[in-house]
């Protein structure tokens, strides 16, 4: 926990190099459904305006405190724009799985150079679970913010970067994603023996040869990962461009 509060602290004081200092931006943490959710620019909004909502995913090992940069920027462009007269927009984050307050294994966070032999099936764990947490804060934030909800959109980094590509496939009420350093087909990213995977390099002594390893990775993870991912047929969103 200590190291997770160290991190945090670095993580508040993260600016974007060459650009000046970001606006000042309000932040108000509310417990949303068991989650601490930072929300940006709640006390610029003018009465009575509908909001929207721009979720923030951040990277693996860094917190919710590292997308206060961006979220200040953005929020601070829209407030200027002549838009924020109609509509109002707030962005929130939120600790992604075993991150910051939620924090249970530093080790699992690991990559596989650092030791982490199961880094592929923590990895999938912490984009699953940070995708399906969006989703149920989607469900609440009206009732949270005190203001009607009609769009949301999606900001994901690195970790947060893969979770926002399958979001995209998976949460029709996202009307826009970016994506900033993520893989759009994760469970290939894993699963590819070209170039060979650094977990090639860690499968037990009992597994016979290296592909049986990676075989038996595919079948137990595959349908997981790819009910989630972007390129099997299952997942193809119609009309957002999912065909070859």
């Amino acid at each position: 926990m200590a190291e997770a509060t160290k991190t945090a602290s670095l993580d508040a004081g993260y600016a974007t190099r060459g650009l000046p200092p970001p606006p000042q931006v309000s932040v108000t943490t509310i417990p949303m459904a068991g989650l601490l959710v930072d929300v940006y620019g709640l006390e610029e909004l003018r009465p009575s305006v509908p909001v929207s909502c721009l979720w923030l995913l951040h990277p693996r090992t860094r917190t919710r405190a590292r997308m206060r940069d961006i979220a200040s920027r953005v929020v601070g462009a829209y407030n200027d724009s002549n838009d924020a007269a109609d509509r109002g927009l707030v962005a929130l984050a939120f600790d992604m799985p075993n991150h910051g307050t939620r924090m249970v294994s530093e080790a699992a966070n690991g990559a596989w150079d650092e030791g982490n032999e199961r880094h592929a099936v923590d990895m999938m764990g912490a984009v699953k679970g940070g995708r399906c947490d969006m989703s149920g804060l989607m469900d609440v934030a009206e009732g949270y913010l005190g203001r009607e909800v009609r769009g949301h959109a999606c900001l994901g980094w690195s970790l947060g970067g893969h979770a926002a590509w399958q979001a995209w496939v998976r949460e029709e009420r996202l009307d826009a994603v970016v994506v900033v350093v993520g893989c759009p087909d994760f469970p290939g990213a894993l699963t590819s023996p070209f170039p060979l995977p650094p977990f090639f390099l860690c499968f037990p002594s009992s597994s016979p040869t290296p592909f049986h390893f990676f075989f038996s990775f595919s079948v137990v993870l595959h349908e997981s990962l790819y009910g989630y991912g972007q390129k099997g047929e299952r997942k193809k969103r119609e009309g957002r461009g999912g065909g070859e």
